[in-house]
C-alpha cells in the first residue's frame, strides 16, 4: 500500500480555501488547509507525496519569492498558483520560477485536479520518463515554423501580442494566429503549461539575434 497523497490548499481567503479544498477532497485526495505560508512552514509534516495548491492576495510576496520560502523552508513538493486576476507575465514568471502550474480563477474542479494529478506525476518522474518527455517535446517544437518559434520565444519572455508584432514588424493579429497555432502544435492547453514544455528544450530554440534582426529586415509579414 504506497503512501497517502496530501495536498496542501494555502490560501488567506477562507471562501476560496475551502472551496478548493472541496474540489480536491471530492477528488478523492486528502487535503490539509492553511491561510499562509508562515501557518504552513510552521507546522510539522512527514515527507508524504503530494503538492501545495497556492493562492495570494494584493500586497503579499510574488509567486517566485513564494516558492523562494517555501525552497528555504524545506519544502520540496511541487507547486500550484491560483490566481484571481493574472495575466501572461505573472504565469510566465510563475513558470520561469519554478511553479508545477499557474491557474486563473475561476475554473472548472477538474481543471484543478488534472493539474494536481500533473504535478505529482512530473514531481515522481524517473529519468527515462524524463528523456521520453523530452523527445516528445522535442518532436512538438518541430512542427514549428520559424516565425512561430520567434512567436513562442516572445511568449515564453512573457511579451504581450503587441509588442511580438512590433518586434516581428507584423500585425498583433497576425501574431494572435501563429500564437494559436504554437499552442495547438505544442498541445499546451493555456500559458503556463506553454512555457513549461518550452523550459524543458529552451536551448532548442534559442534565437540568434543577428539572424532575428535579419529575418526582420527580409520581410515583414508572413
Amino acid at each position: 500500500m504506497g503512501q497517502e497523497i496530501v495536498i496542501h490548499v494555502i490560501h488567506p481567503d477562507d471562501g476560496v480555501r475551502h472551496s478548493l479544498s472541496f474540489m480536491l477532497a471530492l477528488a478523492g485526495y486528502a487535503v490539509r488547509f492553511h491561510g499562509n505560508l508562515g501557518q504552513f512552514l510552521a507546522v510539522p509534516r512527514s515527507l508524504t507525496p503530494g503538492c501545495l495548491v497556492v493562492g495570494r492576495d494584493t500586497g503579499t510576496p510574488s509567486e517566485a519569492q513564494c516558492l523562494h520560502e517555501l525552497r528555504a523552508g524545506g519544502t520540496q513538493l511541487p507547486v500550484i498558483f491560483v490566481a484571481q486576476q493574472g495575466d501572461v507575465q505573472t504565469a510566465v514568471a510563475a513558470m520561469k520560477a519554478g511553479a508545477a502550474d499557474f491557474l486563473q480563477m475561476p475554473f472548472e474542479p477538474n481543471t484543478l485536479v488534472d493539474a494536481v494529478r500533473a504535478a505529482i506525476a512530473s514531481n515522481a518522474i524517473n529519468d527515462t520518463e524524463e528523456l521520453d518527455e523530452i523527445a516528445d517535446v522535442r518532436a512538438r517544437l518541430s512542427r514549428l515554423t520559424p516565425r512561430e518559434v520567434n512567436v513562442l520565444r516572445g511568449v515564453v519572455d512573457g511579451l504581450p501580442n503587441k509588442s511580438i508584432a512590433h518586434e516581428l514588424r507584423i500585425s498583433p493579429r497576425t501574431v494572435e494566429v501563429h500564437r494559436a497555432n504554437v499552442m495547438a502544435k505544442m498541445n499546451a492547453r493555456n500559458v503556463a503549461e506553454l512555457v513549461r514544455l518550452a523550459m524543458i528544450v529552451e536551448g532548442d530554440f534559442a534565437i540568434d539575434p543577428t539572424r532575428h534582426r535579419q529575418q526582420r529586415s527580409a520581410s515583414h509579414t508572413y
